[in-house]
């Protein structure tokens, strides 16, 4: 048996396999590391000792959903706006996330 483990940011694509028969990777977990367990990407058997596999690693694209919920609040001397912006990323290893705030809202604290 082996398994193909991968950044995030990464995924294998099987381009050839000869030999070898696909595992779910819960039939691998109990034999790797629990970091080893988070980059598991693909796992396969050996059908006998003739066996042969080719791979193509491609970037993954992102997906990046944000919720964004405002509350104003009103008083006699001032207008309170707060926001929350709640990130979602999924498929890819996103390191660094940022955002842009109107430009009406540079000396806000």
């Amino acid at each position: 048996n082996w398994v193909l483990l991968s950044d995030p940011e990464y995924e294998w694509v099987p381009m050839e396999l000869e030999g070898l028969e696909s595992l779910l990777l819960s039939q691998v977990a109990s034999w790797l590391g629990p970091q080893q367990r988070q980059l598991a990407a693909l796992a396969y058997r050996f059908r006998g000792p003739e066996y042969a596999a080719r791979f193509r690693m491609v970037r993954r694209e992102a997906e990046v959903r944000c919720s964004t919920i405002s509350n104003v609040r009103l008083t006699e001397r001032s207008i309170d706006e707060t926001l929350l912006l709640n990130f979602t990323v999924e498929r890819a290893g996103i390191r660094n996330l940022s955002f842009l705030l109107p430009e009406r809202m540079r000396e806000c604290r």
